[in-house]
C-alpha cells in the first residue's frame, strides 16, 4: 500500500506560544514574532516525516495541530 498524501493544519487562534511543536518538528513549525503563536513553514510532509508531525500533535497541549488527508 502507498502512501497516502496528508497535509498539516493549525488553528493559530487556540495557540498558547508553548513552542513544543518547534522543539519537536522546526522544520515545519515556528512562533511568528510578533505575536508568538505558531506559524507552518511547510505543511506537507513526506511520509518519512509523519511519525514526527505525530508527536508534534501529540505534544500540543491546545490540539492545535491536525494531520488530514489530501
Amino acid at each position: 500500500m502507498g502512501y497516502q498524501l496528508m497535509y498539516i493544519t493549525i488553528a493559530r487562534e487556540k495557540c498558547t506560544s508553548c513552542g513544543n511543536c518547534v522543539l519537536v518538528a522546526p522544520e515545519f513549525f515556528d512562533l511568528d514574532d510578533n505575536d508568538a503563536r505558531v506559524v507552518l513553514i511547510k505543511d506537507q510532509p513526506d511520509e518519512s516525516e509523519i511519525d514526527t508531525i505525530r508527536e508534534a500533535i501529540t505534544d500540543c497541549p491546545t490540539d492545535v495541530i491536525d494531520l488530514v488527508d489530501a
